[in-house]
């Protein structure tokens, strides 16, 4: 495989461009697939959940295979997500065997463990669960056992899942993302704020979101942090108890963050209906009136935490007062119309471009009647 086509694929795949990989690969005769190249096919289908393809691909390669842990780890991998945990499991563990720093391979062999009877009978201790609030994603106050290896919480929320095993370096302590278990309203609201931060909304965007949190918040535990991120699943890990807590409290204020504003501590300075003020057509009082409304927001947005629906709410209270003085507008010989439609809009715009709310301008003034 040349570098020119290594690279190319490379690229797709940290984008997630699976099937454009499937589509590369597949264009070239068969004759010039190698060892690698197949595997990097496999890999693309088992991240395209085609899981008997990815089978089919890697068992044509098997002599070369057999000694191989990233082809044993592959291969596991796609009979894992078919259900089939007896053959996953071999080849987890002749992966961990081949090499014992294989990321990932232990959790998915304490994971594979807890869905086989003979694992399972004597070991019910290690089925101890926590609990947390889902959407206030209060992580850090789970109580997570401090030796339960085999310890795996997905009762948490569908999301989120935490989880503890035995590895050749100790306890991992880890927290997972999974995108895929989770189709309600609430994921899929934090998939598109997410979205409109710049990140995609999968597996490597979430990491890439939460690394950039790590990186301004916690640049000391962002060193200590492992990561093992696939295209439907944000994993971290740690191998410290006490950086585990942290690591929950960390990822549950990023969570939070998308979709509440914490006000700065200090008021922003915002300019008020420049336009119509600055035009005689509207009378002073009555901008006075609505300059009121708007300033009710801002002061609703600096008294504490707030959610992005709890200040959709404000907006939507204050629009609909500013509705109700069309009539004291049309009595002085004015009206809300062109101008101060669009002063009123800008000020509204300046109020969420100086809390960073994400909230479109006309979501923002929906309740309006001008």
């Amino acid at each position: 495989m040349d570098n020119k086509l290594s690279g190319q694929l490379q690229k797709w795949h940290n984008e997630c461009e699976n099937q454009k990989i499937i589509d590369r690969i597949l264009e070239l005769p068969e004759e010039q697939r190698d060892y690698d190249l197949i595997g990097l096919l496999a890999r693309a289908y088992n991240n395209n959940d085609e899981y008997d393809k990815a089978i089919g691909q890697l068992l044509s390669v098997k002599e070369q295979g057999e000694n191989d842990s990233l082809w044993c780890f592959r291969l596991a991998y796609a009979y894992f997500y078919k259900n089939e945990n007896e053959r996953a499991l071999e080849l987890f563990e002749r992966c961990k065997e081949l090499n014992p720093q294989e990321p990932d391979v232990d959790r998915f062999i304490t994971l594979i463990k807890q869905y086989i009877p003979k694992y399972i009978e004597g070991n019910e201790e290690n089925n101890e669960k926590t609990y947390a609030e889902y959407w206030e994603l209060h992580l850090e106050k789970a109580k997570v056992p401090a030796d339960k290896n085999g310890f795996f919480d997905n009762d948490l929320s569908p999301a989120f899942s935490l989880d503890i095993s035995n590895t050749g370096k100790g306890l991992c302590y880890e927290c997972a993302l999974g995108l895929s278990y989770d189709e309600s309203d609430n994921m899929k609201q934090l998939n598109l704020l997410v979205s409109q931060k710049g990140y995609v909304a999968n597996g490597y965007g979430w990491e890439a979101y939460f690394n950039g949190f790590f990186a301004e918040n916690t640049p000391s535990l962002s060193e200590k942090i492992g990561r093992s991120s696939e295209y439907d699943t944000c994993c971290f890990y740690v191998y410290n108890r006490d950086d585990f807590y942290t690591l929950l409290e960390v990822i549950s204020t990023a969570v939070r963050s998308l979709y509440t504003v914490t006000p700065p501590k200090e008021k922003p300075e915002i300019e008020y209906l420049t336009d119509m003020y600055n035009d005689d057509y509207y009378p002073d009082f009555l901008v006075d009136k609505i300059k009121a409304e708007l300033s009710d927001v801002v002061d609703f947005i600096m008294s504490g935490e707030h959610t992005y629906e709890e200040i959709q709410l404000k907006f939507d209270a204050c629009v609909k007062a500013i509705n109700e003085l069309e009539e004291d507008f049309d009595k002085n010989d004015s009206e809300i119309e062109t101008i101060a439609r669009e002063s009123i809009g800008a000020t509204v715009q300046t109020i969420l471009d100086s809390f960073g709310i994400d909230i479109d301008i006309e979501t923002a003034i929906r309740e309006r009647d001008w």
